[in-house]
């Protein structure tokens, strides 16, 4: 009792440096896993003194496909964004939820009626996290804001016999990028919010698996522009090798896509490819439901990169000279998205680059 005593006194005075008021944010997802428009995750938070409400009033009804999340999902995400935000240092235990208080309308993707399919509630967390971080920067020092990271969990999954008749399952998460920072771009590829789960190596993959990786990298031009630019999404394609295979992937910001903080750019939207190498690719919304692949073909998967920070026309010359240098965004955009005179002044630079 003593310990929980101690975090919700720590917690409680955190949240009394925050100003008083009340905080709404609101992001989306594509759909609720089976089509139709754009569902809202929203977070409206109240500071009172010590305490901290927050009301997911407004967010979408609840999915017909697996993205539900249900109240003890709803606790543990808003655990870890209080946290993160306000005290990372902060240990978890019950006296972190003695300042805070829940609205959990039922019915909603966030606390749905039984029976209601979870399976995919892992993104709806990662835009739930967002959805509260974009409430919470108001209240915030300015040096800590920070614009959307990929906010998914983007997965692709493979499965079969392999041409030795053996069954295989294949799971892979893919991270993404980062959220720009007031003074840093943000992160490339990797995994945000609650999530940290898998990279496997590609030779692990090919070891394991009749599957080959053709690539593993980031996705050109995908952070967002700003005068920090947004974290770049990872491209991952793979190729059934001997045998044909079923695919599936689970996934969003495919229509949406990570927003920009302070006149800085979304980030890049996710894919999927099928039939990447050919001449005629097919472009596949990322709920891609099973799928069945003949030997040799190829599925390439693209992550949502985040959204920039800052107006893209502050970007420091020399930053923008190394992003063209590394190969992180082409001539051709960055004239598009920094303008032509800051881009002729970065290329000017490129052979004094170390």
């Amino acid at each position: 009792m003593g310990s929980e005593m101690c975090i919700r006194d720590r917690l409680g005075a955190a949240i009394l440096a925050l100003p008083d008021g009340e905080y709404s944010h609101t992001v989306w997802m594509d759909d609720d896993g089976l089509g139709g428009d754009p569902l809202p995750i929203r977070a409206t938070l109240h500071v009172v003194g010590e305490v901290l409400s927050l009301d997911f009033a407004g967010s979408g009804p609840q999915s017909r496909g697996g993205f539900n999340l249900l109240p003890s999902g709803v606790m543990a995400t808003v655990g870890y964004a209080v946290k993160a935000l306000l005290d990372p240092d902060l240990p978890p235990n019950s006296g972190l939820f003695d300042a805070i208080q829940l609205r959990i309308p039922e019915g909603t993707i966030l606390n749905p009626h039984f029976p209601a399919a979870v399976g995919a509630r892992t993104t709806t967390c990662q835009k739930l996290a967002s959805a509260i971080f974009g409430a919470l920067q108001p209240a915030l020092p300015a040096s800590r804001a920070m614009a959307a990271s990929h906010d998914i969990l983007a997965s692709m999954v493979f499965g079969g016999d392999g041409a030795d008749g053996r069954p295989y399952v294949y799971l892979e998460t893919i991270g993404g990028g980062n959220g720009a920072l007031t003074d840093a771009d943000g992160m490339d590829g990797a995994h945000c919010h609650i999530t940290n789960s898998l990279n496997t190596p590609a030779e692990a993959v090919e070891n394991s698996y009749p599957l080959r990786v053709v690539e593993y990298a980031l996705v050109e031009g995908s952070g967002g522009a700003g005068a920090m630019r947004g974290g770049m999404g990872i491209a991952r394609e793979l190729e059934a090798v001997g045998a044909p295979a079923s695919f599936s992937s689970r996934g969003d910001n495919f229509k949406t896509a990570p927003s920009g903080a302070h006149g800085g750019g979304e980030g890049g939207r996710a894919r999927v490819i099928l039939h990447p190498d050919t001449p005629d690719p097919q472009i596949m919304d990322t709920k891609q439901r099973r799928i069945a692949l003949a030997a040799g073909a190829r599925v390439r998967l693209e992550t949502p990169g985040g959204g920039g920070y800052g107006a893209p026309a502050d970007r420091p010359i020399a930053a923008l000279a190394a992003d063209l240098a590394d190969g992180r965004i082409n001539h051709a955009l960055a004239i598009k998205t920094y303008g032509e005179a800051l881009t002729a002044k970065a290329k000017a630079m490129i052979p004094a680059l170390p």
